[in-house]
């Protein structure tokens, strides 16, 4: 089995209020990665209320709501907020890779609200499914940079696929601790996993 399906497995062995702790974790680790998106695009042009320069703190605020109250009133006006922030990068913005990558952000947070509205448990499985892409958008330009852009495609994957096996080691790890109810060593797995920028 791979650990891909072994996080699958475990997930499932959760009970709603569990499963809720583990989307937190996965996004607590990539959520400031979002901050990049204020300093390179404008989403005002998406939509007005939102202004330059506070795109991550608007995300922030929507993640807090979720972590602190198990029953959201407004959910779905959360929804609508957290899809304008998701960037449209085959319209509206570059594909670049710090677009790419707090696009994800956005939508793992989404992935969240979405869970928590209707109870489907694969919405979940995206939020560790999106930190897997997270870090390959990440890592596969790190490491294509750090070659003098000669890696070919099957150098960059066979980097990535040590650091996607590291990740769901780390979410295994997690969800063992979500089973056993130890939310301090969580935290600390957390602070040591956090998923940064490299420059």
């Amino acid at each position: 089995m791979s650990l891909e399906d072994k996080v699958i497995e475990v997930l499932n062995e959760l009970d709603e209020k569990q499963k809720k702790v583990f989307g937190i974790f996965c996004l607590e680790r990539v959520i400031y990665l979002y901050k990049k998106i204020d300093e390179t695009e404008d989403l005002s042009k998406v939509d007005s209320s939102i202004k330059k320069g506070e795109a991550c703190k608007l995300l922030e605020s929507i993640f807090n709501q979720v972590k602190k109250e198990n029953s959201i009133k407004n959910i779905d006006e959360l929804i609508d907020t957290c899809d304008l922030l998701i960037l449209d990068t085959e319209e509206l913005f570059d594909n670049t890779t710090e677009n790419e990558v707090s696009s994800l952000v956005a939508q793992g947070v989404d992935y969240l609200l979405r869970f928590i509205k209707e109870k489907e448990p694969e919405y979940i499985e995206y939020c560790s499914s999106n930190n897997i892409e997270i870090l390959n958008q990440l890592k596969s330009e790190e490491f294509y940079i750090k070659s003098g852009s000669k890696a070919t495609d099957e150098e960059i994957m066979e980097y990535v696929e040590n650091i996607f096996e590291k990740e769901y080691k780390i979410q295994l790890q997690s969800l063992q601790l979500i089973k056993k109810g130890d939310f301090n060593l969580l935290e600390d797995l957390k602070n040591k996993s956090i998923i940064e920028w490299s420059n």
